[in-house]
């Protein structure tokens, strides 16, 4: 890792940041090619709904490997291959009109882009100053972001006036772009290069023992729950809350969801920043969760000026964003040797919280029930397990254990 800070290797991490972006603009892509894909393909919505879930299944599957690869053979590498892998993929499923062949490539995409954020991370952790990690992490969140933005905003509109397969190939002319600025803007002499020999010698041994690293998965867990709030609130259900619950025109609902993305973007290196500066991520995950859930009970019974709305829910989206803070405490406390692993391990837990729990959860009492304060109830219980999971853990632990990001504490280092 770097002290001093280059300006090459920024703009080298804010094109594989990128990288993220794009995989977010690809998973949200079927949310505005719905119809079109329905007509091209002669299917129903349901199966255009398992036709967009086999990228995001894919996706989780292959994050642990992914993390391997760029262990084993570095961002460089990975990210400039699989940028092209997913720039050909691109072209080939705007060129499909078979439904099968469609299924094979999504599925291929998500596997793809599955080292997208860790690619980031890597090249932030090996090239950039230490203290900036926390940072580059919101930075990466934030740049990802973008992505769903960039889809509904402007890739939207290409489907709209022109075709879906059109903007399937600006994607995949991005994702091309990108590896190419890549593969000419890194130094002729690998700075990334393979791994020595003794760093996988015992890697059976030492992915064991990182399965079992107890920071991973508590942290991970808390992650999880915050990102809650941008997997199932801010994606799926705020939009109709505001609508159906609170009685608000689409314009109106719209807007004031937006400023709930809003506050994540923003929150994501703002947040980053100021809790790495300080060292207090115990109190940030206290502060967050509490302030989280007293603006959430506060929209959900209260009743709330359209200004008042709008500004709750750009809050919720700041104080979500503390779904970053894990990264770094995990960072600190692996070997830089699975690191990369550990990233990809920790994005795989942190997205399965709100996927396996939280929004099955929520679904499934709307499956009985049009009632948004019970539905909603899973997201409200979400949040209350942070601070409850936090304080088993400091009672089980003793209070001088704290998240202070030290590499003293880490069971792999011993």
């Amino acid at each position: 890792m770097k002290t001093a800070f280059s300006a090459r290797y920024f703009t080298i991490f804010v094109i594989t940041s990128c990288f993220v972006l794009l995989q977010f603009a690809l998973q949200t892509f079927p949310s505005i090619a719905v119809e079109p894909w329905r007509h091209t393909f002669e299917i129903s919505l349901t199966n255009v709904t398992f036709l967009s879930d086999s990228f995001f299944l894919f996706y989780l599957i292959c994050q642990i490997p992914a993390g391997a690869l760029v262990d084993r053979y570095g961002a460089k590498r990975v990210s400039i291959l699989t940028l092209l892998l997913a720039a050909l993929l691109c072209f080939a499923f705007a060129s499909q009109s078979s439904v099968w062949l469609a299924y094979g490539i999504r599925i291929l995409q998500g596997g793809v882009c599955a080292g997208a954020i860790v690619c980031s991370f890597s090249v932030a952790k090996r090239y950039l100053p230490a203290h900036f990690f926390p940072i580059a992490v919101g930075i990466t969140e934030s740049i990802g972001m973008l992505g769903g933005f960039l889809c509904q905003s402007t890739l939207s509109r290409v489907v709209e006036n022109h075709s879906w397969q059109l903007a399937m190939l600006l994607i995949g002319g991005l994702f091309l772009i990108s590896s190419l600025s890549l593969a000419l803007l890194y130094p002729g002499s690998s700075k990334i290069t393979a791994p020595a020999t003794p760093r996988v010698v015992c890697s059976q041994t030492s992915l064991r023992a990182l399965l079992l690293n107890p920071t991973i998965w508590l942290y991970g867990c808390i992650g999880g729950m915050f990102f809650s709030i941008v997997l199932c609130f801010a994606s799926l259900w705020c939009l109709p809350f505001l609508q159906q619950g609170l009685n608000l025109s689409y314009t109106q609902a719209s807007l004031c969801s937006s400023m709930l993305f809003l506050g994540i973007i923003l929150g994501n290196p703002l947040l980053g920043h100021w809790v790495s500066k300080r060292g207090c991520y115990h109190q940030a995950f206290y502060g967050c969760a509490l302030l989280c859930l007293l603006l959430l009970i506060t929209i959900l019974f209260g009743k709330l000026s359209y200004f008042g709305l709008g500004s709750a829910l750009f809050g919720i989206g700041f104080l979500s964003s503390a779904y970053v803070l894990p990264f770094p405490i995990i960072s600190n406390s692996v070997p830089d040797e699975l690191h990369a692993k550990a990233m990809s391990m920790a994005n795989m837990i942190i997205i399965l919280v709100g996927a396996a729990l939280v929004e099955p959860a929520m679904n499934g009492i709307a499956y009985f029930s049009q009632n948004y304060q019970l539905i909603l109830l899973p997201q409200l219980l979400a949040i209350l397990a942070i601070p409850v999971t936090l304080w088993i853990y400091r009672y089980c632990t003793g209070p001088d254990t704290q998240a202070s990001g030290s590499a003293a504490k880490n069971p792999l280092k011993g």
